[in-house]
């Protein structure tokens, strides 16, 4: 099980599925209506979610037109794998 499932199952049932059911299909479809997000600095096509204290960090693939999920953590965390 990789780190992300571990930090979901973490989490209760009503932010686990507004993530899964809301936040992460918007990553995906580059759709970022209604989502708080932020580019990184430093890291180019990597930005940040923030969902209360929890972070979703994540890339936009140009060629794909699509965006991939790098890290979701609290945010003392989230930053430290990039």
């Amino acid at each position: 099980m990789d780190r992300i499932s571990k930090f979901l199952d973490k989490l209760n049932k009503k932010q686990r599925m507004h993530i899964l059911l809301d936040i992460l299909p918007k990553i995906g479809e580059l759709n970022f209506e209604g989502l708080d997000i932020k580019p990184l600095k430093n890291y180019k096509n990597y930005f940040r979610v923030r969902y209360g204290n929890i972070r979703i960090i994540f890339y936009r693939d140009e060629k794909k037109g699509i965006g991939i999920i790098s890290n979701i953590a609290l945010r003392k965390d989230a930053y430290k794998d990039i």
